[in-house]
């Protein structure tokens, strides 16, 4: 079972970015948002939710902290992993209950170990493209 992640960035690159990592890695993308208040009717309009949330913090209309409280009210199992350069939110997401927090700019590899650590998933589960 293919694991499905959602992803929120302000930049569609970062978006993209993720999309093509994820996809390489056996993962599957179920959506999109570029601000929180987006990824909120998003997440809310998914039949099933996803396995993870990608997050980053500096949005407009809402920022990741608030949008991952409402995400996790909805969803208190979430596996929220924030993906962003403002580190001084790091101790308040992961106090508030986020998986994890990845700093931009990552790599390719930490990305992937990150979310395979967080979604606690070995080799066998997914693929690893070459």
């Amino acid at each position: 079972m293919t694991r499905r992640i959602f992803v929120v960035d302000d930049e569609p690159s970062m978006i993209q970015l993720c999309t093509i990592i994820l996809q390489r890695e056996g993962l599957t993308v179920v959506g999109s948002a570029l601000d929180g208040v987006e990824a909120v009717l998003g997440f809310k309009a998914l039949k099933v939710p996803p396995d993870m949330v990608l997050m980053d913090h500096r949005m407009p209309r809402k920022n990741g902290l608030e949008t991952m409280n409402e995400l996790l009210a909805i969803e208190p199992d979430l596996k929220i992993l924030f993906i962003s350069a403002d580190t001084s939110i790091t101790s308040l997401a992961l106090q508030a209950g986020a998986a994890g927090f990845l700093a931009k700019p990552f790599s390719v590899s930490q990305l992937t170990t990150t979310v395979r650590r967080i979604l606690q998933l070995t080799g066998d589960d997914t693929h690893i493209a070459s």
